[in-house]
């Protein structure tokens, strides 16, 4: 994703678009690009959280 949308971005600023107008219509800022592009590390970064679990929920034979 993070590939992809610095590739967008750089294309759209060789055909002539502002850099800013271009992270306005992928939804990110001009620093989360800059940040981006500076990383050697594209990977999520985010924790991932085990699968949660619901005391009360039905089981598959309630349902």
């Amino acid at each position: 994703m993070k590939q992809i949308a610095i590739r967008l971005v750089s294309e759209a600023v060789q055909a002539g678009a502002r850099r800013r107008s271009a992270c306005d219509i992928l939804g990110i800022s001009c620093r989360t690009l800059r940040r981006w592009k500076s990383a050697e590390d594209l990977t999520d970064k985010r924790q991932q959280t085990a699968k949660r679990t619901y005391p009360h929920a039905l089981t598959r034979e309630e349902k």
